[in-house]
C-alpha cells in the first residue's frame, strides 16, 4: 500500500474497528499524522509570533506556542478516532485482541508501566501479519 491509498483507507474506516490493517496501512497514517502535527506547529508559531510580536519580548513566543496547541489540539480531536481505529486493526493483523489497546493506555498512568505499556505496543505495531486469523484474511 503506497502512501496515498493509506491515507485515503484510513480516514475512509473513520470508526472500522473490525477488520485488518497491513504494515504500511498503519505507519504511512502515523508519518502523515507526525508530518501534519509539524506543519500546525510552525504554522502556529508563525502566525502567534506575527500577532503577539508587536507586545513585550516573550509575547511573540508565548502566542505561538497558544494558537500552536489549538492547532495541533484540533487536528488531534479530528484523527483520535481513526487513529484508534488503524491501531486496532493492525493489533488484529499481527493477531491480538484490539483491547490490548485499552490495557496498554490504561497501563499508560501507572508509573514504571508507561514505558514497558509503550514498547509493547510499538512491539504490536510492528510484529508481522499473520496469513489469516480470526479477523479476517491478510491485507493486500
Amino acid at each position: 500500500m503506497d502512501f496515498g491509498t493509506a491515507i485515503k483507507t484510513c480516514f475512509g474506516k473513520y470508526v472500522e474497528f473490525q477488520g485488518r490493517a497491513a504494515r504500511s496501512e498503519y505507519w504511512f497514517f502515523a508519518l502523515f499524522n507526525i508530518l501534519v502535527y509539524s506543519a500546525l506547529f510552525i504554522v502556529g508559531m508563525i502566525v502567534g509570533g506575527i500577532v503577539g510580536g508587536k507586545a513585550a519580548a516573550g509575547a511573540g513566543l508565548m502566542a505561538g506556542m497558544g494558537v500552536s496547541l489549538v492547532l495541533v489540539g484540533v487536528y488531534g480531536l479530528a484523527t483520535l478516532l481513526p487513529t484508534i481505529a488503524v491501531t486496532i486493526r493492525r493489533f488484529h493483523d499481527a493477531g491480538f485482541s484490539g483491547w490490548y489497546l485499552l490495557a496498554f493506555f490504561l497501563c499508560g498512568f501507572v508509573p514504571l508501566l508507561n514505558f514497558a505499556s509503550s514498547i509493547a505496543s510499538f512491539v504490536f505495531t510492528v510484529m508481522p501479519s499473520k496469513d489469516e486469523n480470526q479477523w479476517g484474511p491478510r491485507p493486500a
